[in-house]
C-alpha cells in the first residue's frame, strides 16, 4: 500500500480555487485542521503548530507601474493573526543565515552546499506556489 500525503495540499488548493472562481476567500479552520492531521500525527508539536499557522490574507503596500501606491492582498500560509507569510519568513531565514546550511550539511554529510541551497530554494518556491495574489487594477 502506498500512503499519499496530499490532504493539506488539496485543502489549500481548494481554497485557492475558490478565490480564483468567486473572488471570495473562505477559510474553513476545521477542514484545514483535519487535513493537516490526516497527513501527520496529532503530537503535541503538531497540534501546537496548528495554533499558530493559518491560510489567510496578508497585505503588502506596493506601487503601480506609474508609482501610485496600492495595497495588494496575498493569500497563503501565514502566522495566525499576523501579516507574515511563511514563504517570506522561510526565504528570509535561509537567505541570511549560513548556520542553517551548516546544520543541514553536518546532519547530511553526503550532500553538498549547492544541493542544500537547491533544497531550500525549492521549498521556498513550493510555499510561493500555495499562494495567490489579488492585485488591484491600475
Amino acid at each position: 500500500m502506498i500512503r499519499d500525503y496530499k490532504n493539506l495540499i488539496e485543502e489549500i488548493l481548494r481554497m485557492k480555487s475558490n478565490i480564483h472562481k468567486s473572488g471570495k476567500f473562505d477559510f474553513d479552520y476545521y477542514s484545514f485542521y483535519k487535513a493537516f492531521l490526516l497527513d501527520t500525527s496529532s503530537t503535541e508539536g503538531n497540534l501546537d503548530a496548528l495554533k499558530h499557522i493559518e491560510y489567510n490574507a496578508c497585505y503588502e503596500d506596493t506601487q503601480t507601474l506609474y508609482g501610485e501606491p496600492i495595497t495588494k492582498t496575498i493569500y497563503g500560509l501565514k502566522i495566525k493573526d499576523k501579516n507574515v507569510l511563511l514563504s517570506e519568513l522561510f526565504f528570509k531565514s535561509v537567505e541570511c543565515c549560513d548556520e542553517i546550511i551548516d546544520v543541514l550539511l553536518k546532519s547530511n554529510p553526503e550532500l553538498t552546499k549547492d544541493e542544500i541551497e537547491a533544497f531550500l530554494r525549492f521549498i521556498t518556491v513550493i510555499l510561493l506556489d500555495l499562494e495567490c495574489e489579488d492585485i488591484p487594477d491600475d
